[in-house]
């Protein structure tokens, strides 16, 4: 091969025996590019240096993914070996309020989830916790009437509620924040709580039935929080079957934790004292949460909630008709909105113990009966019963 026109005389001198053909940079038109083994291409000096400096800079760019990703690696035997930590909870929520953990707590409106989970507020602020309540439904008049009810005079407890919980009154709430500011900002709270779902994503300019905007809610406003040690309490409204959280079905996917609340003595009445039914409907922590909680709510009386055992005046050692349970159960849950005459004529056995089985469910929390017409009582499930899983 001859050599490149430019090169002239000193081609000999400068080949050493290579061939010199044209270079493989884009656009470029030396003939005096030489075979580069390692890129399998042929580039002249300065064509290869710049790809080299563009090789050099992609290199650079994959050892910082590198060092992201080794500063967040565990050696999970390690962790065993050392000794796993128990699970830690919250104050004032011992037995179901894990730490770091994402609960979703969902109701038909009037059963009274907002006050009940006020009144854990206080019991986290009794025990020296701290919350922060993030309201954009209820506002802060509504709050305080609640709290006066709760507190009932006890000038101790409320003074601390002056600073604990620290509630916000329709706050902002912008997407565009960083995580590290906003979870800077809760960093002292044992507990964060959003009053409603729905308003909260209305406020961040979210669909409540998009999966990929609930998606976007929970990394940007609830994954930070949980990531830095709080935890998140989501309050929620069911949808018209009264049995799932209403809107996108992500909510119950994302959620580590998630209660249902019915009220069997019937719906919030501040004058009455009634019972609400927490139901555990799904718990990635199952041995750590209780399937069943229930408290006293109205009329003077503000209870945390507790496993529902403790709650349960007719004892254990009532009959408690389990295979009833589970065929009116299943009954229920494919037919919602079924009457009590339905569930009697289609569901095998005795009328009396189908009742019994009726009154069980509902007063266990597993389903809930919203007035008809005419006097009626629909049934409609919250969650399904198992006899098998019936300890």
């Amino acid at each position: 091969m001859s050599a490149p026109e430019h090169m002239g005389p000193v081609w000999d001198a400068l080949s050493n025996g290579q061939a010199y053909e044209r270079c493989d940079g884009h656009g470029c038109e030396r003939r005096d590019a030489i075979e580069r083994p390692d890129w399998g291409l042929r580039f002249c000096d300065d064509c290869f240096a710049a790809h080299a400096e563009s090789n050099s800079a992609a290199k650079s760019e994959l050892d910082q993914y590198d060092d992201r990703l080794s500063s967040s690696r565990v050696d999970l035997v390690s962790l065993i070996r050392d000794g796993i930590p128990e699970r830690e909870y919250v104050p004032g929520g011992d037995g179901w309020l894990l730490k770091r953990k994402r609960y979703l707590v969902y109701s038909p409106a009037g059963v009274g989830k907002s006050l009940g989970f006020e009144i854990v507020a206080v019991e986290i602020v009794r025990k020296g916790g701290t919350v922060a309540i993030i309201d954009v439904e209820n506002g802060a008049e509504e709050y305080a009437r609640r709290l006066e009810l709760i507190l009932d005079d006890d000038e101790n407890l409320a003074s601390a509620c002056s600073e604990r919980p620290r509630y916000y009154e329709y706050p902002m709430l912008s997407l565009e924040w960083s995580s590290s500011d906003w979870a800077e900002t809760l960093a002292d709270c044992d507990v964060v709580i959003f009053d409603s779902s729905r308003q909260v994503l209305s406020t961040l300019g979210l669909a409540e039935d998009g999966n990929d905007d609930y998606s976007r809610f929970m990394a940007r406003m609830v994954m930070p929080l949980s990531k830095a040690g709080q935890t998140t309490v989501i309050l929620d409204n069911t949808g018209h079957d009264g049995d799932r959280p209403r809107g996108a079905s992500a909510k119950s996917q994302l959620n580590e934790v998630s209660y249902a609340l019915s009220a069997p003595d019937g719906d919030l009445d501040p004058e009455t004292e009634r019972r609400l039914v927490w139901r555990r409907t799904r718990g990635r922590f199952a041995s750590a949460v209780p399937k069943a909680l229930a408290q006293r709510i109205g009329g003077g009386v503000h209870t945390p909630p507790e496993p529902l055992e403790d709650h349960d005046e007719r004892g254990s050692q009532d009959f408690r008709p389990t295979g009833y349970m589970e065929r009116v159960s299943r009954y229920i849950e494919a037919n919602g909105g079924c009457s009590q005459n339905a569930i009697v004529n289609n569901v095998e056995g005795k009328k009396k113990h189908l009742v019994q089985a009726l009154d069980r469910l509902e007063d266990e929390g597993y389903i809930h009966r919203p007035d008809g017409s005419n006097n009626s009582k629909l049934h409609r499930s919250i969650t399904p019963y198992r006899e098998a899983d019936d300890a």
